[in-house]
This record gives structure tokens, C-alpha cells and sequence, in this order.
């Protein structure tokens, strides 16, 4: 039978595959945070919403990375993609998010009422991001949604996976051999803990490796 050990108080666990933090949030203008209290219960890193398609701008970005970083928490960014102009998107995302040492960067591919960005504009998104940072964004998605999204520059991008379960490792689309963020919750579905202190219930997020490797690693997860 497959073994798995929590270890609440590092927030790790083991598994035969090998360990596996959970450390990490990601949060919007929906969340109400206490950055003091998430880093006293265990949290690390924090991966929060700066933009949506050419203009739009998360309002409590700036403020919270500024927080975020007072506290000594890992900072990440991300861009929820949408149809058209991915080369102004990115642009716009790489603006407002400022000075990028040290960010993780991440682009957002999800169902969005038929404005969704597409496998071929989500690549000249993480072209530019490339060109401009000297290294490619993570890229999130569902398993299911990420199976046309098999394209080379996509495919050197590092996976966010969202699944919400409770099982011991998440469901990958066919062209990523792994994972190295895992959403397991929404807060609602999926797995636990799906709370935080300062927070409430929130996305969680597992890293695939150690604290410290999550830790040596960042932003070039």
C-alpha cells in the first residue's frame, strides 16, 4: 500500500516518490491576508494575481508584494491570460510587476467564457517573457485544458497544475514527464489542510521537493 507521513509542523510530506512541501498560497484581490500570521503557520512563498489581458491590473498587487516581502516571504506573479495581443500582455504583466529578481513568474491558462488564450498566443506570451527575462514563466493549468497546449516553448515551461484531490500526486497532462507546483485546493474542493491562519480558506499549493529546495530554488523553480 502506498505509505504517506505528514509532517504538519515543516509542512512536508513524504511520499514514495520523494517529499513535497506545502508552503505556498496564491492569492487575488479576493483574499484578505494577514502576512504575518500565514508565515507564523507555515507559509513561505506567496504567488499572487498581478494582471489579466492588456490592461488589467490587480489592485492589491503592489501593496501585498511590498507586505509579502517585509515578512521575508517568496513573492510570485501571475498574468491571467486572455484572447489576443499576447506580446502586449506579457508586456503589461512585466510592468506591473516592476523589478522581476526574485519573482517567480507564472502564466494562467484556464477556461475564460470563450476569451481564453490560446496554446499558440500563450507561446509568444512566454516567448516574451523569455526574451525579456532570460527565462521562461511557469505555466498553469488543468490537465485537461493543457492537452492542446503541446508546444516546444510551452513545453520548457515548468508546470502549476491545478487538481483538486485528495489523492497523493496530481493527474499531468501527457507532454510534462512532472509537476513542480501542484494546486490541490481551492479552499472548498480537494485535498488538506485547505485553511491558513491570517487567510482562512485559500488555494493551496504543493512544491515538488523540499523547503529548502523550494527555498534555493526560487524564482527558477
Amino acid at each position: 500500500m502506498f505509505k504517506l507521513f505528514l509532517l504538519l509542523s515543516f509542512g512536508m510530506i513524504w511520499s514514495t516518490k520523494g517529499e513535497i512541501s506545502n508552503a505556498v498560497v496564491d492569492l487575488s484581490h479576493w483574499n484578505i491576508v494577514d502576512f504575518t500570521k500565514i508565515k507564523a503557520d507555515g507559509i513561505v512563498a506567496v504567488v499572487h494575481k498581478a494582471t489579466q489581458g492588456v490592461s488589467g491590473v490587480d489592485r492589491t498587487y503592489a501593496s501585498r508584494r511590498i507586505q509579502a516581502e517585509k515578512e521575508g516571504l517568496l513573492w510570485g506573479a501571475y498574468h491571467f491570460g486572455t484572447k489576443g495581443n499576447p506580446v502586449k500582455q506579457a508586456d503589461h504583466f512585466l510592468q506591473t510587476v516592476g523589478d522581476t529578481k526574485g519573482v517567480l513568474l507564472m502564466l494562467d491558462v484556464e477556461e475564460n467564457k470563450g476569451a481564453e488564450m490560446s496554446p499558440s498566443e500563450a507561446e509568444e506570451f512566454v516567448k516574451r517573457i523569455k526574451e525579456k527575462t532570460g527565462r521562461y514563466p511557469m505555466l498553469y493549468g488543468t490537465r485537461y485544458f493543457l492537452r492542446p497546449y503541446n508546444l516546444e516553448n510551452l513545453k520548457r515551461c515548468s508546470l502549476w497544475v491545478a487538481h483538486y484531490t485528495g489523492i497523493s500526486d496530481p493527474k499531468i497532462p501527457i507532454h510534462w514527464s512532472s509537476w513542480t507546483l501542484w494546486q490541490y485546493t481551492d479552499g472548498k474542493l480537494g485535498g488538506s489542510p485547505k485553511t491558513v491562519n491570517g487567510v482562512g480558506p485559500v488555494d493551496r499549493n504543493r512544491y515538488n521537493g523540499s523547503l529548502q529546495e523550494l527555498k534555493n530554488k526560487w524564482p527558477n523553480l
